[in-house]
């Protein structure tokens, strides 16, 4: 059975693109099932980016598009529609969520606030420290 990873993009591949692109890679290589699990919507310029740090993932998950589709109630900053609002206790569990529900091995992120939510679900969750530029599992 093949591995699944998951990947924040804000404050972890956006903060160290090639770093992020060999271990994916690498990861990809051994048959590994790569997700990107994030708050943003994909849009032209993400996908952009992503091709130009070299991302090769299989799957993406846009905590704002899955909250539109399942029908969250949600306002939005400023009025604009592609800043969707919600309650944050909902928001801040979701990545979880979706890790437990698709088999998610290890997940790396840059924030404490999600981790709390993966204990008791068996993905590791993994703190990237951008400033220190570590890595750990918690």
């Amino acid at each position: 059975m093949s591995k699944k990873y998951s990947y924040d993009i804000h404050g972890v591949i956006d903060a160290y693109p090639e770093f992020f692109a060999a271990i994916i890679a690498e990861q990809r290589l051994a048959g590994a099932e790569v997700h990107i699990v994030t708050g943003i919507s994909m849009t032209d310029n993400l996908k952009k980016d992503l091709k130009r740090w070299d991302i090769q993932y299989t799957h993406f998950f846009s905590i704002s598009d899955y909250h539109k589709e399942i029908g969250t109630a949600m306002t939005y900053k400023n009025g604009d529609k592609t800043q969707p609002l919600v309650d944050k206790s909902i928001w801040d569990r979701t990545k979880a969520d979706y890790c437990s529900r698709v088999g998610i091995d290890q997940h790396t992120d840059d924030s404490l606030i999600y981790g709390q939510y993966f204990d008791g679900i068996s993905t590791e969750y993994i703190l990237f420290d951008s400033l220190a530029k570590t890595m750990h599992s918690i």
